[in-house]
């Protein structure tokens, strides 16, 4: 279906009525070409409503509560299909391997990359304090060559201290 995705979306005219792959599920809705050849493989679409029609059942209208989220969409040619040119509403997205997640199953999934996504910004982060602190700590710690210096010093220091501290014995 790519392919005839393709071939169609070449011959889309502004206005022209489609079946498009909605982004947020996979499904594919009917819809108005607003722009066509934004960019070689781009089309802008327009969500149709199905209030007030017979079919407004039939999950060929994108749903209102995701049409509040996206009016106008900018879809790869591949997603948009004209109407005329097609059979019936294509399948939705991974439908053939078995994968399609659909309703809460869809949002739930996209939460947890979401929330994912966050932690990796977080890593991320915490990796670049990390990093500044190494580089802090190798400018401020001397080098080898000095702490042996400095440590040797320390324990002449030391043995220095402990022989004046030390008892006298008697003759």
């Amino acid at each position: 279906s790519r392919a005839a995705g393709s071939k169609a979306a070449t011959n889309l005219q502004v206005g022209d009525e489609v079946w498009a792959c909605y982004p947020g599920d996979g499904c594919w809705y009917r819809a108005r070409v607003k722009v066509a050849s934004l960019r070689q493989d781009r089309v802008q679409v327009s969500w149709k409503s199905g209030e007030g029609k017979k079919r407004s059942g039939t999950g060929e209208f994108l749903p209102a509560a995701s049409k509040e989220r996206a009016t106008l969409s900018e879809l790869s040619a591949t997603a948009v299909l004209r109407v005329e040119e097609t059979i019936r509403r294509p399948p939705p997205v991974g439908e053939e391997e078995g994968r399609v997640c659909r309703g809460d199953a869809w949002e739930a999934r996209l939460s947890a990359v979401e929330a994912h996504a966050m932690h990796v910004q977080e890593l991320k982060a915490l990796g670049n304090e990390l990093e500044r602190y190494r580089s802090w700590e190798q400018s401020v710690q001397p080098s080898s060559e000095e702490a042996d210096a400095e440590g040797g010093r320390d324990i002449a220091a030391c043995e220095a201290a402990a022989t004046a501290a030390a008892p006298v014995a008697p003759p």
